[in-house]
């Protein structure tokens, strides 16, 4: 069986690392699923696809997750589980404007993370020149002491 994502579909592992998710948007080429992946394709009126990708990385799923998922090796949870989870749902207007404040949430936290990664490869690099002996310590110091 074949299943193609559309816009707005959200896109869960289930197989191996449970309920990681995300939604396809419509920079997307197109593309296929392989069947560790459900595809879930909320209605629009009812259910915002960024409520339910969050949803995946709440307490309420987790809480529902105990004892839901199968396998004894690798654990999967079943399409049919899917529709037994319970998801607060707010207005439709309520859940779109906490979307968007997740969404900018989520690109300021991937701004700091990048920044973040830049600062520890500068730190790498400069312990790599001190502690090499390429820049000496004694004339910084020297120049930073009071006169």
């Amino acid at each position: 069986m074949r299943a193609d994502p559309k816009a707005g579909d959200v896109l869960v592992t289930k197989n191996g690392t449970l309920g990681v998710a995300r939604i396809v948007r419509q920079t997307n080429p197109e593309f296929s699923i392989f069947v560790s992946v459900a595809l879930l394709r909320p209605v629009a009126s009812r259910l915002s696809p960024l409520i339910l990708a969050n949803f995946f990385e709440s307490e309420h799923y987790e809480r529902q997750m105990d004892g839901l998922s199968g396998g004894s090796g690798l654990k999967h949870i079943h399409l049919e589980q899917f529709r037994r989870f319970q998801i607060p749902l707010p207005p439709i207007r309520e859940q779109e404007r906490i979307g968007a404040r997740l969404e900018s949430l989520d690109e300021g936290l991937s701004i700091e993370t990048v920044a973040l990664a830049k600062l520890y490869t500068l730190k790498s690099g400069l312990m790599d020149d001190l502690l090499t002996g390429r820049v000496r310590l004694t004339p910084l110091l020297d120049a930073a002491a009071p006169a």
